[in-house]
């Protein structure tokens, strides 16, 4: 197993009884798309589909978009060339693990901010 792939493992089975959140090997694209998703958990979507909607692909995307409007009426974040240049790199082979964990305690030291029309997103709040 090559060591990055060790790592991966380690950040998502390793860490357990540690105080510290592990460690985030996640590309900046799809921290983008969880911090778009993940505040829409307070409105009722699920940890299960929000996790589908983070790593939808272009394939996906067309079936997950008549779904994702009936939940909401908030804008589809469209998947970018870089999310899916991600897919299909060795890096996303655990990639459900890895954003599951990163929803659950952060991306580690991180605190980033994007802006989507009048609203600021984080990682945990939806900030007017």
């Amino acid at each position: 197993m090559v060591q990055h792939d060790k790592e991966i493992l380690n950040s998502i089975y390793g860490w357990h009884g540690k105080a510290e959140r592990p460690k985030c090997f996640l590309p900046e694209c799809i921290k983008e798309r969880i911090r778009y998703f993940q505040p829409q958990m307070k409105e009722g979507l699920t940890f299960e589909r929000c996790l589908q909607y983070i790593l939808a692909t272009k394939e996906s995307e067309k079936d997950l978009l008549d779904d994702y409007y009936e939940f909401t009426n908030t804008e589809w974040l469209p998947v970018s060339d870089e999310v899916a240049e991600w897919h299909n790199s060795p890096d996303s082979t655990l990639a459900s693990f890895q954003v599951a964990v990163a929803m659950l305690y952060g991306y580690g030291e991180e605190d980033y901010q994007v802006k989507y029309g009048n609203y600021y997103f984080n990682n945990l709040h939806r900030l007017t």
